[in-house]
């Protein structure tokens, strides 16, 4: 997850301030056409890392593939 700024400045630019890594599972059932109450954990995971301008994306996100959906019919 990125935190990121843009000032109401004219021609401004959205800048990343830095982010928070994630790490979630979980699993629910279906029945009769009903889903059931989902169930898992997670959270946040280490602290927040702040964006520097000496970083090699720039504190940007860098997007390796094509998030897919898996399993869901």
């Amino acid at each position: 997850m990125y935190l990121l700024w843009k000032s109401n400045t004219a021609n401004s630019i959205t800048v990343p301030l830095g982010l928070q890594k994630w790490q979630f599972n979980g699993t629910t059932t279906q029945a009769g056409g009903k889903w059931g109450t989902p169930t898992g954990s997670g959270g946040p995971t280490n602290g927040f890392v702040v964006s520097a301008g000496g970083q090699a994306n720039k504190g940007y996100p860098l997007w390796t593939n094509v998030a897919a959906q898996n399993g869901f019919k």
